[in-house]
């Protein structure tokens, strides 16, 4: 049984939202909590969830698992509803197929079992959100509003189905609720005013408290009589269902295999990835066509005939400039395309999903298994994405100098933006927000790299330590250091590259710290 005595539920600066609130939820037993708009019914959910700070006593069993239904379900669209729940039940305990067969049963969606979310009714959708918790073994269910928008007759399903739940799996469950007509199914009642406890009884003692032939006549009537306040005694005996949290590595593993099942599920996203990660460089070789035959002399060593060439062209000088200036475009342009694919990818990653996982949490998600996950997923992307980039335009172009460096170094701009934009989508609080920030920071890429136009130097080393385009061209250069084109590139740059093992060690870094940053954010998403 869940209890709470003198409760005061804070906002995150401190300031208190809810106050003296002293209530009990046995099991067994189905608890409507209502309230005038704004009175905070909502608020003490997510204080008893642990989602906002509270001050006063919270009790509830050792190791007791909570569920919380949303107003509108949060599964995932792309997935059929029995994928949703499969998912669900491998990230908070052992597979088991009948478990998922009788759940679907039980809250009438076997028929629909092989749909696809995106497909279901709005009633459907509430009984999903009921089994995506059903299916993690709560013992304490809190639904927020969950017939909210649904005709009467649907209405009274999902409240009839909520209370047979709670007698025949012995739960507590407590259900937000708006229409103070269906009060009557319920066995508790527990009103909220003005931020505390206004009254607590069974629904017919409430009547006869406040002297009502109506429920709706409640709220009015609230100031004019001493508060009730009796408590609610066990309908069903329950023992927990203890169930074991998987391990870090298996939640992991379950979050990846959910990770690249989305992405294959999701055709426009799957077809802009694709089109990006492919067509990214087959752009840079188009717009080399003109240039190749020079670049590909200059990859000649300096005992080569070079100088013979270009002294039979035009003048040796402005012949260097003129490729130095192509090949210095061409370099950067494959680096400010690369960290656009790694905005793409890591943008909208976590703030999207910030909803379902604040849910999972409550059914044992680890915030480092999620973490996991996600660098698993952008870590493949990130590595195909940078070495199809690195093989072809080389292949193509002929560029000089080590594939063994140029490789992993454009794999690192991909990862290091992927990951940058993994921790602004940890730290937003929606999908467009995170895009837009992630968009901002490709835009600023080539102007304040200091590459094509010289930056003044307080604002060159205020900026270059973070601008990741920089750090790429600069390493890509310095793997042609022995080169001829080195020189012609460094003849035309506004900046001079660094060498290989600082920039591979700045790279490193973005990563890192892009890392610990998603970390604080997930934990503090979760």
């Amino acid at each position: 049984m869940l209890t709470t005595s003198k409760l005061s539920v804070l906002s995150p600066k401190g300031s208190a939202l809810l106050t003296d609130i002293s209530i009990s939820f046995p099991s067994g037993n189905f608890t409507a909590l209502v309230g005038p708009s704004g009175c905070g019914k909502s608020t003490l959910l997510k204080g008893i969830l642990g989602q906002l700070p509270t001050q006063g006593e919270l009790k509830k069993p050792a190791n007791a698992r909570l569920g919380f239904v949303p107003q509108f379900s949060i599964a995932f669209p792309q997935l059929t509803v029995e994928e949703n729940l499969s998912y669900a039940q491998k990230l908070t305990g052992p597979f088991d197929v009948a478990a998922i067969q009788e759940t679907l049963d039980v809250v009438g969606l076997l028929p629909h079992q092989h749909k696809k979310v995106n497909l279901l009714s709005g009633g459907q959708l509430r009984r999903l959100g009921l089994a995506l918790e059903l299916i993690t073994k709560p013992e304490i269910l809190f639904c927020d509003e969950v017939t909210s928008g649904l005709d009467p007759v649907a209405e009274e399903e999902i409240l009839r189905l909520l209370k047979k739940l709670s007698r025949e799996k012995g739960l507590s469950v407590v259900c937000i609720l708006h229409n103070l007509e269906q009060l009557c199914l319920f066995d508790h009642v527990v009103v909220l005013k003005g931020g505390t406890l206004a009254a607590s009884g069974a629904p017919m003692d409430i009547l006869r408290h406040y002297g009502l032939n109506r429920y709706q006549e409640l709220y009015p009537r609230l100031d004019l009589f001493p508060k009730l306040n009796n408590e609610q005694t066990a309908t069903v005996e329950h023992t927990p269902i203890e169930v074991k949290v998987p391990s870090v590595a298996k939640q992991t593993a379950v979050l990846l295999h959910r990770r690249w099942k989305l992405f294959f599920a999701d055709k426009g996203n799957l077809f802009l990835t694709l089109a990006m990660s492919l067509g990214f460089p087959l752009l840079v070789i188009i717009f080399a066509m003109k240039g190749l035959p020079q670049l590909q002399n200059l990859s000649l060593t300096p005992q080569g005939s070079f100088i013979d060439q270009l002294r039979a062209q035009l003048d040796a000088q402005k012949s260097m400039l003129a490729v130095g200036s192509l090949a210095s475009g061409l370099i950067i342009f494959q680096i400010i395309l690369l960290t656009l694919i790694g905005s793409n990818n890591g943008a909208k990653e976590i703030a999207t999903e910030r909803h379902i996982l604040s849910k999972e949490k409550l059914s044992g998600l680890r915030p480092i298994s999620y973490l996991y996950s996600k660098l698993l997923f952008l870590g493949s992307l990130s590595l195909f994405q940078g070495l199809w980039m690195c093989v072809l335009v080389k292949y193509v172009c002929k560029f000089p100098g080590s594939i063994f460096i140029q490789a992993p170094l454009l794999i690192g701009v991909v990862l290091a933006m992927s990951f940058t934009t993994l921790a602004i989508s940890a730290w937003s609080g929606s999908g467009e927000k995170s895009s837009l920030l992630s968009t901002y920071l490709v835009g600023f890429q080539l102007p304040l790299s200091g590459i094509v136009l010289a930056l003044p130097s307080t604002v060159e080393y205020l900026f270059k330590p973070g601008i990741i385009a920089f750090w790429g061209w600069s390493g890509y250069m310095s793997s042609m250091k022995t080169e001829r084109v080195y020189d012609a590139v460094v003849a035309t740059a506004a900046t001079h590259p660094q060498t290989v093992s600082v920039v591979f060690a700045v790279v490193i870094a973005h990563i890192l710290v892009s890392i610990a940053v998603t970390y604080a954010g997930v934990k503090r998403a979760l």
